[in-house]
């Protein structure tokens, strides 16, 4: 009788223990999930960006191109609970109609930026990663899209300037034989 109480005692403390490990899990658990999605500054800057813009476009096709330029329309929304920016812009090149999406995402984990960009003049997606740097208002991003003459995977670069909630400036820069050069500009006013 004795060893029966005193396994049931020491199956009292384990269970014990148990729940209350549990318990903390929990609450570590819940608590990295909530800084994971609660929107940060970076969020909140991005917000301030929210509204309709015109657009104008520069586009060299390659390197030493005379640039074509185009104006267009761009509308920035924060979606999802604030927690990523989404462009939608409109516009022409070379008289056919243009249009994007682009959501960009800021991971409070990794304090990474991730932009992924969808056009009508392609069927893939140029994915790009990088960061912020909140005193020059700039988020500097790398990653790669498909270039349609060589049906490969090329390198891109890409540098947005944000300044004062109503002008934003991206710059692309692609590659062409091993050295970079500016493919595109566009200059956003808020209106």
């Amino acid at each position: 009788m004795k060893n029966g109480i005193n396994l049931l005692i020491v199956l009292l403390v384990f269970l014990g223990s148990t729940f209350n490990l549990a318990q903390e899990n929990e609450e570590a658990t819940m608590a990295a999930w909530k800084e994971y999605m609660t929107p940060s500054e970076f969020h909140a800057e991005m917000a301030k960006y929210s509204g309709d813009y015109s657009t104008e476009n520069t586009m060299w096709i390659g390197p030493g191109t005379e640039p074509l330029t185009e104006k267009g329309e761009a509308k920035l929304e924060m979606i999802l609970g604030g927690r990523y920016l989404k462009t939608s812009h409109f516009g022409s090149f070379m008289g056919t109609p243009f249009e994007g999406v682009g959501i960009d995402a800021f991971d409070n984990i990794t304090k990474e930026v991730t932009s992924v960009w969808y056009d009508n003049m392609g069927t893939g997606a140029m994915i790009m990663k990088g960061s912020w740097d909140k005193a020059s208002g700039k988020v500097s991003l790398k990653g790669t899209t498909t270039d349609p003459m060589s049906k490969m995977s090329t390198n891109v670069r890409e540098v947005i300037t944000y300044s004062n909630g109503n002008k934003i400036v991206v710059e692309m820069f692609n590659m062409s034989n091993g050295a970079e050069y500016k493919s595109m500009e566009m200059v956003c006013i808020k209106k």
